[in-house]
């Protein structure tokens, strides 16, 4: 089972703060009245920070902040040490519960533990009269062993747990680009054998007609023959979700602009405009599938017919996605075929990809419909769990 890292980080940017701004109310009596206002400041501070570096991970997923994280972590309760010396079990919580809420590299985990443990042990050894007042019996030993222990167990917890989960992660992105391989050769080969397997079942339906039964019977083993590779292009496809969907919100105007990116369509003078209103959940791998299959047919479209000032617009309206251009649109008879679910095999070059989006889009619940509205227009019908409008959050 997989955990999403996403959910636990934006988690502790919310609480984090509460918690300390409820447990500096209960230490209010013990910080003598003349340091206060500091001791407090400087606390919120630290949670704040904490905050910040969290979703600041999450929208640029930086390694390094990680290690800035924990840090910020480690000192609020080295600097809460000055004044609360059993704060040190800070340093144990942090250790231990930060591999299972960070994604955090092994070795980003050591130098994090280094520089947490210092930062410990010299507030420890700085404040230590004072430890022994509220505990009697401490020595230096005690702390310096029960740091150690504390980090060794921390380096068990992220091998054995982070370390897991960042492989499986890593599988998953790998598996995800053979996908994004599979799929593109299965878009592009399919498309070279629809024209062949239309032809031949046109001869073979000529052939029976004229009663010619040996020339039928080959013709019937070569359909079969190319029929089952289209079979095994098929399962190709699904190499694409062979890896566990990572599902999110995602912005759709974030979709189309890498969309478009990766196809240049800018560079071909093709404009694409997006409603930014829009949110999308699914699995964004598979959505940039999709959009890069009706952007390749309508990039192909508007040049071919040198589409003055070609237009791609993508919008939202009663959980449809909609993606129109202004090109020539769909003849009559491809229309019908698609709208059928059949590929235009009157135009092999053109509706290849329908075959790889029927599949996601059915996959996630959806269905698709055509129709000529100044120009090709696309409909994405999408449960309306899987849609919403961005104005409905605010």
């Amino acid at each position: 089972m997989t955990t999403n890292f996403d959910k636990r980080i934006k988690l502790i940017a919310i609480i984090y703060p509460i918690l300390i701004l409820i447990v500096s109310l209960s230490e209010f009596p013990h910080v003598p009245a003349s340091e206060r206002w500091v001791y407090f400041s400087v606390k919120m501070g630290f949670s704040l920070s904490l905050s910040l570096g969290c979703l600041l991970y999450l929208k640029k997923r930086w390694a390094a902040l990680t290690i800035i994280i924990g840090m910020i972590s480690y000192l609020y309760g080295s600097y809460s040490q000055f004044y609360r010396p059993l704060y040190f079990i800070n340093y144990i919580q942090t250790t231990c519960f930060y591999p299972l809420f960070m994604p955090i590299s092994q070795r980003n985990y050591v130098i994090l533990i280094l520089l947490g443990s210092a930062t410990y042990l010299s507030a420890f050894f700085y404040t230590f009269e004072t430890y022994q007042i509220m505990v009697s019996q401490t020595q230096q030993s005690d702390i310096v062993t029960a740091i150690i222990t504390t980090s060794i167990l921390g380096i068990v917890l992220n091998s054995t747990l982070s370390q897991n989960r960042s492989f499986q992660y890593e599988s998953l992105e790998k598996f995800s680009v053979i996908g994004q391989v599979s799929t593109a050769i299965a878009h592009n080969v399919k498309g070279m054998i629809a024209s062949p397997l239309f032809d031949l079942d046109l001869l073979r339906k000529e052939a029976l007609k004229n009663s010619n039964k040996r020339l039928s019977d080959k013709l019937d083993r070569v359909y079969k023959k190319i029929e089952r590779s289209e079979t095994i292009l098929r399962d190709l496809n699904y190499i694409a979700h062979v890896a566990h969907e990572s599902k999110d919100w995602i912005s759709l105007e974030e979709i189309v602009t890498k969309s478009a990116s990766l196809l240049e369509l800018q560079k071909k003078g093709i404009t694409v405009k997006c409603d930014d209103q829009c949110e999308v959940y699914g699995d964004r791998t598979q959505f940039e599938s999709i959009f890069i299959s009706f952007f390749l047919n309508s990039k192909k479209a508007l040049i071919s017919k040198h589409i003055l000032n070609p237009e791609i617009r993508i919008y939202c309206s009663d959980s449809m996605i909609n993606i129109s251009d202004n090109g020539p649109g769909f003849s009559e008879s491809i229309l019908t075929q698609l709208n059928q679910g059949s590929f235009p095999s009157e135009n092999p070059k053109g509706g290849v990809g329908i075959y790889v989006v029927t599949n996601l889009i059915q996959r996630m619940g959806g269905t698709l419909s055509f129709n000529n509205k100044e120009g090709a227009l696309v409909a994405i019908k999408l449960p309306s769990n899987r849609i919403r409008n961005k104005k409905v959050l605010v």
